[in-house]
């Protein structure tokens, strides 16, 4: 019985990690953080639709009875407008401009409450996959020394063939055991960096 394949867990994360540190780096965290953003600046857009506004001209002009003319004039003007008329649509379009904006909000402190949740379960599941593995490393370990005995004793003719076979069945059991746990251990590391919004790059 042989696998060919590496079954080796390449982010074992052992420390305890930061979770709220890491979720500011999840994809789905960043998109809704930059829709929170984009609606609070509609809510200044807003706001900024009830200022006055105000222009200003200057001009200079020469006029005279003969040419050239050498009478110097100047003008100067500044003008304000004030939205009066418009102040119902304006108000309309601030609450909906913060209507956006806590719609916006609410939906990044959701998404942000529930990756911090996906990485503590997926953290705390691969490193119960890992000990799974350790275990099962010594179980198969300890399995194969009785196997080597085992085969000893049955060569001598110590032990009878239905025990023999019995403890080499034990240690088909502990392989196909070990081998699944390593593969669960790969599954939860592929959890654990999807949870991080990361990938995983393995070498062909």
């Amino acid at each position: 019985m042989s696998v060919k394949a590496d079954f080796t867990v390449r982010d074992p994360a052992k420390e305890k990690q930061d979770f709220e540190t890491l979720v500011k780096n999840n994809p789905s965290y960043l998109k809704l953080e930059a829709e929170k953003n984009a609606a609070s600046f509609g809510v200044k857009s807003a706001y900024s639709e009830f200022f006055p506004t105000l222009s200003g001209t200057a001009g200079a002009t020469r006029s005279d009875s003969r040419w050239p003319p050498e009478g110097n004039g100047w003008s100067l003007g500044l003008s304000a407008s004030v939205p009066i008329f418009e102040g119902g649509s304006k108000v309309a379009q601030v609450y909906q401009a913060k209507a956006l904006y806590n719609q916006a909000e609410a939906n990044e402190r959701s998404t942000k409450d529930s990756v911090v949740v996906a990485l503590e379960q997926t953290w705390t599941a691969l490193q119960d996959a890992l000990e799974t593995v350790e275990v099962q490393s010594k179980v198969l370990n300890a399995t194969e020394e009785r196997s080597k005995i085992a085969q000893e004793q049955y060569s001598t003719g110590f032990i009878t063939f239905d025990n023999w076979i019995i403890i080499q069945n034990d240690l088909v059991s502990a392989k196909k055991a070990y081998l699944n746990a390593q593969a669960n251990a790969l599954l939860a590391e592929a959890n654990w960096v999807q949870a991080k919004g990361e990938t995983i790059e393995y070498a062909q």
